[in-house]
């Protein structure tokens, strides 16, 4: 009896750091999944800045040519 409790002791002291291990592992990939998603969320606020800048400047050039055109063409028509 008493070497089938220290026994049961033994494996359930085992088991209490298996799971306390599982769980110290659990921790640690949460805690790397959290970081890669931050990481991964702070990349796509820069990469739509950067899109949305580029946006802008196309934009800005189109308008620019197209006030040019338009000047020039009221030109062309003043003259004609």
């Amino acid at each position: 009896q008493k070497l089938d409790d220290g026994r049961l002791q033994m494996f359930q002291q085992k088991e209490a750091k298996f799971r306390q291990q599982q769980q110290s592992e659990l921790a640690a990939l949460l805690k790397r999944i959290d970081a890669r998603r931050k990481e991964h969320i702070k990349q796509r606020a820069l990469d739509s800045k950067r899109l949305l800048q580029r946006n802008r400047n196309v934009q800005a050039v189109l308008e620019s040519k197209q006030a040019v055109e338009t000047n020039r063409r009221k030109q062309d028509i003043k003259n004609s």
